[in-house]
């Protein structure tokens, strides 16, 4: 079942032509969750093949092939597919607070102290393990996966979205992603009372380079509206330097995300990828 059919009999005209398919040249592409086991497995073969394959990330899998994670049985799964091949072609989780207490806690909470995201009001939700094949890093693929995100989320409280942002320490051991740390932090930084403190923190005396580095995937999430929450963990899984950022339910709406989405599209100079 895909998104724009599970809400077009509640939501206006105006949000179901914002779910609809977006076309990229030839290419027709559509959002759907996940709702079998067969789709998850698309999703988690995906993710390895981006971030094992792609990325060397040292991943612990009871099946080499697919990145399975413990904390998939408690996420809902969307995915971006491509409807002339069915392949799925982009992916992310979703993980709501309650299950995230009936899991253990966020995986976030693995890399961060989140005492302060905690006691804020409202209740909490995570996105994470969000890809995107090579061959489809374009902004409407993104801006299509969020617009899944946005339509499923208008429909429940959720002050805020919360994930983990992955900057590589390659090539210089985490410079170019302190370099990165400092400028986003600088641009987008969350409320002080808002702040959250790494468990792996880099390794002290690290320098940043002279030019902030700034993954594409990430520099979307700043132009939707996130926040950076503090300094960087490290992941030595994964061999980068997570941040921990927040989006404010405000800045979810599909009426954001067309804007951004149109603007990028009539800019023969924006690419996220």
């Amino acid at each position: 079942m895909t998104i724009d059919r599970t809400v077009s009999e509640t939501q206006s005209s105006e949000t179901q032509a914002e779910s609809a398919p977006l076309p990229r040249g030839e290419v027709s592409l559509t959002v759907e969750w996940a709702q079998s086991a067969d789709a998850i497995r698309e999703a988690q073969r995906l993710r390895w093949t981006v971030f094992a394959d792609e990325q060397g990330a040292r991943i612990l899998t009871p099946e080499p092939g697919f990145d399975i994670d413990p904390l998939d049985p408690f996420c809902r799964h969307i995915v971006v597919r491509d409807l002339r091949t069915g392949q799925v072609v982009a992916c992310s989780r979703m993980l709501y607070e309650e299950d995230a207490d009936r899991a253990g806690g966020f995986y976030s909470e693995g890399e961060f102290d989140l005492s302060t995201i905690r006691r804020a009001p409202g209740r909490t939700m995570e996105m994470g393990r969000t890809c995107v094949h090579p061959d489809y890093r374009r902004t409407v693929t993104i801006g299509l996966l969020w617009s899944g995100i946005a339509q499923f989320t208008a429909f429940r409280e959720y002050a805020r979205i919360i994930g983990c942002a992955s900057i590589p320490m390659r090539p210089d051991s985490g410079a170019s992603a302190l370099a990165a740390y400092e400028y986003l932090m600088a641009r987008c930084p969350s409320p002080d009372n808002q702040r959250v403190i790494p468990r792996h923190p880099l390794p002290a005396g690290l320098v940043p380079a002279s030019e902030p580095r700034v993954p594409p995937l990430l520099m979307a999430y700043v132009r939707y509206g996130v926040v950076v929450c503090g300094p960087p963990c490290w992941d030595p899984s994964f061999d980068t330097a997570d941040l921990l950022v927040m989006l404010p339910a405000e800045n979810v709406g599909p009426r954001y995300l067309r804007r951004y989405v149109e603007r990028r599209k009539h800019d023969p100079k924006a690419s996220d990828g």
